[in-house]
Parts: structure tokens; C-alpha cells; sequence
């Protein structure tokens, strides 16, 4: 599948913040300002989804007035065989709330394979991230479950292995996370795999796992760990034909610690145990990657977010790099230059 997006919105600052979200998921992109050119580059066929804005100009250079609401232009793919099922993210800073937009596209045809995200929400960024999630969905849906019968073995009979890599983890030889799927999943299972004196799997509250993995408090990690679940069950019954239930992986006890069920043998590729380094001595999590950039600029270094994922491959993952940059540029920490290069507050943007 394709990982290369249009962006459709004439607002350069929303373009560059919504690329540079996009390619710390891994996607490549294009960008249109108005609706023609819009239209013109997806007749191509070379973008797997489009992100659009809700009130764009007709033309290049069009005046305000000449301005299209975006329900029919979505309307008008929607009736096109090229683009009926081409993923649409509805990313609009217009006022009314979810109802009001799935009424209008109720209107025109376009709710199916259709997600609409607010730029004016409380938190913007965590806005974006839901929406890419579902993007991510979209594009690389799960293999179907297989419906579970008699047949099916329970998953908790026999042992199981599990491998945390740098990219992925497997279960069962069966691909059940990416780097690019649900956030801070890695160094969650990272954590749990560890054992206590006595050979038992950790007992972790979810509170502390926020923690752990820097989580933001209003988007608790129990989201992608029952995402982490259903995978799980859906493609052990699909793939190995087996009866997985919602905690026969990663179990829960009373007072909401999770821990790894004890069926499961973890195997954690080398450089993965870093993730979570307890070593006082070492910066770790967001402060790394503060000392790192903050280091890299004072040698004058050019360096992008792409430069920092790489820099912590193996260590953290996309999503909370790109979290670590949104809050240190919130702290005024460091700037933004053209291009998202990340450059000192204050700094002239035109570097290259």
C-alpha cells in the first residue's frame, strides 16, 4: 500500500504542521492550495488518501469569495470511481462539532472511508495523532477474524513466544505491532516483560506506565493497550487459529495493574532493553532527546525531525518524538525553522 499523502490546505503553517506529523508516521507527501490543483493531482492516482481542508480557494491565487465549502468537492470524489474509496481526513477549523459535519457529509455522500478532525480542538496535536491512527487503520486494516470455534485451541495452553524488535513485535511468529501502529506500545510491552526476584512478570498500574513512557495524563495508555488486545485476539484467531481472549496476553488484576501472562516466553532483541534504563546517571525519555538536540545545535548541526528518530531508533519510538519536539517548542526550548528544521528560539528560520 502506499504511503504517499496529498495535504489539500492553503495555510502554510497548517501544511508544515501536519507533514512533518506525517512523516514521523513513516508517510511521504504532497501539498495543494486550492481545489483545481487539488483535483489535478489526485487524477494521478498516486496518493493512497487525502487530507482536506473544508474551505479552500477554486483556483491558484483565488480571491476569499472564490471559496468552496468543501462538502461538495468531497461530494464530487465521492462520485468519481477513481476516488469513491480514497481515505479522506477532514482536518477544518470551521465551528459546529462532529454532528454538524457528519450531517453535511451524510448531504453530499461522503461519510464512508471519511474521518473529520478539528484544528480549533483543545489540543491539536492530539487531534492530529487520533486522526493518523486511524489513517494507519485505514490503509493497513487487519486481516479479518476468523470466527472461533471448537476447533480452536485456547491460546493459554501451551507456551507462546513473543519478540520485541526495533520495528516490530511478533507473537506466534505473527506480526501483532509496527513501529507505526499504536503509541508507546514497544516500551509498554518492554516494561511488562521484565520479572520480578521471584520469576514472576512485573505488575504495573497504568499510572505508572504513563509515566514510564512520558504519556500525556488526558491519553491514558489503557487506549492502546485495548487496541493491543483486540489485535492481538483478532489475528491469533485468523492467522494461528486460535481462541485468544481479551486478557490472554496482556492480563489485569484487581486495582488496574497489567502484567504478561504467564503462557508467553519474551524475547527482547538486543538494544530494546534501553528503552526503559533505569540509570540515574543517564538522561532518558524526553530529556534525552533534549540534550541530544540541544548538543547537536551548538556543533551548528542541521538537523530535522527525521534526524532525531533516527538518533533514538531502538531507544524511542516516532510518536513520542514527535511529542518530545511539540512540548520542548512549547517550552521554548528550541524553534522552528522552514522545513521543520528544528533550529534555537529566536533563530532566523533561513537555514538550510
Amino acid at each position: 500500500m502506499s504511503k504517499h499523502i496529498l495535504i489539500a490546505d492553503d495555510e502554510p503553517a497548517v501544511v508544515e504542521q501536519v507533514g512533518e506529523l506525517l512523516e514521523a508516521h513513516g508517510y511521504t507527501y504532497d501539498e495543494a492550495g486550492d481545489l483545481e490543483t487539488t483535483k489535478a493531482m489526485l487524477s494521478k492516482g498516486t496518493h493512497a488518501a487525502l487530507i482536506l481542508d473544508m474551505n479552500m480557494p477554486l483556483k491558484p491565487q483565488g480571491l476569499h469569495r472564490h471559496r468552496n465549502n468543501g462538502y461538495n468537492f468531497l461530494g464530487q470524489l465521492r462520485k468519481e470511481a477513481a476516488t469513491t474509496e480514497l481515505p479522506v481526513l477532514v482536518y477544518t477549523g470551521q465551528d459546529g462539532g462532529e454532528a454538524k459535519f457528519q450531517c453535511g457529509l451524510l448531504r453530499v455522500g461522503g461519510i464512508e472511508r471519511t474521518y473529520v478532525a478539528q484544528k480549533n480542538s483543545d489540543d491539536p496535536y492530539e487531534e492530529l495523532t487520533r486522526a493518523l491512527r486511524w489513517l494507519d487503520e485505514t490503509l493497513n486494516p487487519a486481516a479479518p477474524a476468523t470466527p472461533v470455534g471448537p476447533s480452536h485451541p485456547p491460546f493459554i495452553d501451551e507456551p507462546r513466544r513473543m519478540i520485541i524488535g526495533e520495528e516490530a513485535i511478533t507473537l506466534c511468529d505473527v506480526e501483532v505491532w509496527t513501529d507505526h501502529a499504536q503509541d508507546d506500545m514497544r516500551e509498554v510491552m518492554v516494561a511488562l516483560a521484565q520479572r520480578t526476584a521471584g520469576g514472576r512478570y512485573r505488575r504495573i498500574r497504568g499510572p505508572k506506565l504513563n509515566e514510564m513512557v512520558d504519556r500525556d495524563p488526558t491519553n491514558q495508555i489503557s487506549k492502546p493497550i485495548h487496541q493491543f488486545r483486540k489485535r492481538c485476539s483478532e489475528l491469533m484467531a485468523s492467522q494461528c487459529s486460535l481462541a485468544c481472549g481479551k486478557y490472554d496476553v496482556i492480563c489485569e488484576t484487581t486495582g488496574g495493574g497489567y502484567h504478561l501472562h504467564d503462557c508467553i516466553e519474551v524475547i527482547v532483541e538486543e538494544g530494546q532493553e534501553s528503552l526503559l534504563d533505569d540509570d540515574d546517571d543517564e538522561p532518558t525519555g524526553r530529556d534525552a532527546v533534549k540534550e541530544w538536540i540541544l548538543d547537536q545545535l551548538a556543533e551548528e548541526a542541521a538537523i530535522y525531525p527525521k534526524d532525531v528518530v533516527a538518533a533514538f531508533s531502538g531507544r524511542r519510538n516516532r510518536s513520542s518524538i514527535t511529542r518530545d519536539l511539540k512540548v520542548l517548542r512549547d517550552d521554548g526550548v528550541i524553534g522552528k525553522g522552514r522545513k521543520a528544521l528544528i533550529v534555537l528560539p529566536c533563530e532566523p528560520d533561513d537555514r538550510r
